[in-house]
């Protein structure tokens, strides 16, 4: 099953359970961290995507337990502008990983905004 590390919206569980159409309390969770990234407003959007960043990081979650459908269902809640890619995290507990995040494709303008899912 897919390891998918979310930095965004979806980190609220009330968000994922509406998107993905079920309990998010059923699936694996925990925190993780994105080296080597920052989280910036999409541009013109309130939600952010990740860019490469050197000695920066994301923190976020690893959400862990996904099916396939709730895979389609977040593929269209991310819609067109958005791409899964692979990156590495790093656990809480300091494991290193390769985990699939969404991230904006190439051309999708961005802010140099920072994004914050603190409102």
């Amino acid at each position: 099953m897919p390891r998918l590390f979310v930095y965004g919206t979806l980190l609220d569980p009330a968000v994922l359970g509406r998107v993905i159409g079920r309990d998010p309390g059923r699936l694996g969770g925990r925190p993780a961290t994105a080296e080597g990234w920052c989280r910036l407003r999409v541009k013109g959007r309130s939600y952010p995507t990740l860019r490469r960043a050197v000695g920066q990081s994301v923190a976020g979650r690893l959400i862990t337990g996904l099916t396939a459908t709730d895979l389609a269902r977040l593929g269209r809640y991310e819609g067109p502008e958005y791409r899964l890619a692979d990156i590495d995290a790093t656990l809480d507990d300091g494991t290193r990983c390769r985990v699939r995040a969404y991230v904006t494709r190439p051309g999708v303008p961005v802010d140099d905004t920072a994004w914050s899912p603190e409102p």
